[in-house]
């Protein structure tokens, strides 16, 4: 919120100083600190004899002084951020990636910056995080197994599928600046994710009767989902592989993941 009232605030702490300028036509004011070569020094030097960390904001010149003053005697001291027993900061990365930062949004917080550049190059480089994940996903049941923990019960491939498709944002089920997002991510997906299909292991007489193995997994394209019962009685799963070289979908996956699909 101290970007409502200044476009350059500064921290003094010690011997160190930093500042946070979205002013600078850089785009990424609000994230990235700056450590300036040089500064103006504090206008009364007595405060640094009695704290060791200072927080200056240069107000903008169209912000009333007065009502300000008046925000500052509102705050609460136990909402500081600067903790006088604080020593350290560390920051570990487990795995670096470009998207593991926060996007442009203005003074309000409530909507992010259309047309930003630092917000376009977020969101191009997203577009290959769900079909990362979906990688990721189809090992999960195998990892826990091979890591020996001590889980009640290991979701099998169908399930951890399930989880997975859920995770797929539907267009305009979030904020419509991630439509595109949602429609290069689907595109890759599509060619990439697989479904779990009846799998004919057998006719049991001259009829379209058979019996079902353990499923198979075959690419969206080839996979099918009906919902009219009687439909599915005529077109059997061994009459939709041999005409049309297609799938049908098991219900248990399409069940609950409609949307998506």
């Amino acid at each position: 919120m101290v970007f409502m009232i200044s476009n350059c605030p500064e921290i003094h702490s010690n011997s160190y100083r930093i500042c946070f300028d979205v002013s600078n036509g850089q785009k990424i004011g609000y994230i990235r600190p700056i450590w300036p070569d040089t500064y103006n020094t504090l206008p009364d030097t007595s405060f640094t004899e009695v704290y060791n960390t200072i927080i200056r904001l240069l107000l903008k010149e169209d912000k009333p002084v007065a009502q300000i003053k008046g925000y500052f005697k509102e705050i609460n001291p136990y909402l500081l951020l600067f903790l006088n027993r604080l020593k350290q900061i560390e920051i570990e990365f487990n795995s670096y990636s470009s998207t593991d930062t926060d996007f442009e949004i203005p003074d309000t917080r409530q909507e992010l910056l259309c047309d930003n550049s630092w917000n376009e190059f977020l969101l191009e480089k997203m577009i290959d995080l769900l079909p990362k994940a979906y990688e990721d996903f189809i090992k999960l049941p195998s990892r826990l197994k091979d890591a020996n923990l001590k889980i009640r019960r290991i979701p099998n491939e169908i399930e951890v599928l399930k989880y997975f498709l859920k995770l797929i944002p539907i267009k305009n089920e979030i904020d419509p600046y991630f439509n595109t997002f949602i429609k290069h991510t689907t595109e890759i997906l599509m060619g990439q994710v697989k479904l779990p299909v009846i799998n004919v292991v057998k006719r049991t007489s001259e009829s379209e009767n058979f019996e079902r193995g353990e499923p198979a997994w075959s690419p969206l394209s080839k996979c099918v989902y009906i919902r009219d019962p009687f439909i599915r009685k005529r077109l059997s799963p061994i009459l939709l592989e041999q005409h049309f070289n297609l799938y049908y979908s098991m219900d248990q996956v399409v069940t609950g993941v409609k949307g998506i699909l």
